[in-house]
């Protein structure tokens, strides 16, 4: 079963609205691929995340997921946190793509949390991150993220960008340098 939703650049919706979408969505249990996008959205932020992710934790058999979050202008670290917790939850992801670009208050602790919640995802073989300007992300960051996704020995596709984060310096690309060299199975 797919699902691909547009509502992108729809101002009046809010935390309610999506909360009952993903109310909706969470009893579709044989729900295998989602793609949401809620771009431009801006009255969305950490609480509509949150309240969100917590419908789409029964998705058993979701395999493939595509959020696109990109300009929520008040969505910070810990919106991705709780993204980052349902994310861990879904064992039979195989594919992630989240567009956080110009999420201007997602930084380092969002980036670590989500490691985190993608690396408990073993059977997941392609992550696509868009972080497109989100200038709180730095050089730690990328070291913690690296370290969350050290166990995806399956993993043969990665495509993150980060372009515009103009905290990230040689520290941070040693890491993500690293961190992809300790992926055995990139393709």
């Amino acid at each position: 079963t797919t699902v691909h939703l547009n509502f992108e650049a729809i101002e009046d919706l809010g935390q309610a609205g999506v909360f009952s979408l993903a109310q909706g969505l969470g009893a579709l249990l044989n729900l295998t691929t989602l793609d949401l996008n809620f771009c431009y959205c801006r009255k969305l932020g950490d609480g509509a995340l949150a309240s969100f992710v917590q419908g789409l934790s029964a998705l058993a058999s979701l395999s493939s997921l595509r959020l696109n979050l990109g300009v929520w202008l008040t969505l910070g670290d810990a919106g991705v946190a709780a993204l980052a917790l349902c994310l861990g939850s879904l064992r039979s992801l195989t594919a992630v793509h989240l567009n956080l670009s110009t999420c201007s208050k997602v930084g380092d602790d969002g980036l670590a949390a989500l490691g985190k919640g993608l690396g408990a995802l073993q059977n997941l073989t392609t992550i696509k991150l868009q972080f497109h300007n989100c200038e709180k992300i730095g050089d730690g960051g990328l070291a913690s993220f690296f370290q969350g996704l050290g166990a995806l020995l399956d993993l043969t596709t990665v495509d993150l960008n980060f372009s515009g984060c103009s905290k990230i310096g040689d520290a941070g690309v040693k890491s993500l340098g690293q961190g992809l060299g300790a992926l055995p199975n990139l393709t």
